[in-house]
């Protein structure tokens, strides 16, 4: 039977994970305005970053994924977090690989500073008006003295919508989108 992905991951430590540190690298972008160095290969559905190892590196010798964050903070660190503990992004983006935006804390505190709701990425979405002009909307949580207020902001374009994302990066967290379960007949 073989290894579950937790286990898996567990045996991949700092020493596993150092001669593959020149690949990491190659693969992480300039630091952006707010400091992030985002992971600039694969990453999951979710956004965060995937970084792969092939079999000659695993330690299980078959193909493995681990988090690029998790990776970035093992490199730094020289250690492999305490099963107990998560790596956390400080700044709230999922592809940031800064050592110094991730943090080691319990699995309650990330998902207490993820917000109630839960933390989702903000984008933009189309929507055309009965006259036929595409406008592009922003819906997002926007937090005022530790109080999270639903808000949206309407773009011209697709990429003025990004460009105030990505000028709020960090500061907004999209809303969750409530989903009501059918009840059983």
């Amino acid at each position: 039977m073989g290894l579950g992905t937790s286990e898996a991951q567990r045996l991949i430590t700092p020493e596993v994970l150092a001669p593959l540190a020149s690949i990491f690298n190659s693969h992480v972008l300039p630091p952006d305005a707010n400091g992030c160095t985002l992971w600039g290969s694969g990453k999951t559905g979710r956004g965060y970053g995937n970084f792969h190892i092939g079999t000659q590196a695993s330690p299980t010798g078959r193909d493995m994924s681990i988090g690029a964050h998790r990776v970035a903070w093992m490199l730094a660190n020289d250690a492999t977090p305490p099963r107990h503990l998560v790596v956390d992004h400080l700044c709230r983006v999922r592809a940031c690989v800064n050592p110094d935006h991730l943090q080691l804390v319990q699995q309650r505190t990330n998902s207490e500073r993820a917000g109630t709701w839960g933390f989702r990425t903000a984008r933009p979405r189309p929507y055309t008006a009965l006259d036929g002009r595409v406008t592009w909307r922003v819906r997002f949580k926007q937090y005022v003295d530790g109080e999270a207020r639903e808000r949206s902001k309407t773009f011209q374009t697709e990429s003025a919508a990004w460009e105030f994302i990505e000028a709020n990066r960090g500061q907004l967290v999209a809303p969750r989108i409530q989903t009501t379960k059918k009840s059983a007949a």
